[in-house]
């Protein structure tokens, strides 16, 4: 089976059990480690090689991403995956 059906397959499972929760924690963690690094919206997509639109829309909440592309973002942030999936500590 090829990949993309994997990855669709896993968030589908994921919006199921609390997907919204998650993409709210992906949300805030990616603006906050951008805006850590003062990084404009621009600068990070050109560096992730997504879209500007794309990564607003990720930002807002108004839509989800692939692991492909959230791989992509934190590498551009230079921080692991996993931190961009984990709740802020307070």
């Amino acid at each position: 089976m090829p990949k993309r059906h994997i990855a669709k397959r896993h968030i589908r499972a994921t919006k199921k059990t609390g997907g919204s929760r998650l993409i709210a924690i992906v949300s805030e963690n990616i603006k906050r480690y951008r805006r850590f690094k003062n990084l404009k919206q621009s600068d990070l997509a050109r560096a992730a090689n997504v879209t500007q639109a794309a990564l607003s829309n990720l930002e807002s909440k108004k839509r989800s991403c692939s692991l492909e592309v959230l791989e992509k973002i934190a590498n551009a942030l230079d921080v692991q995956p996993a931190a961009l999936l984990m709740p802020p500590q307070l």
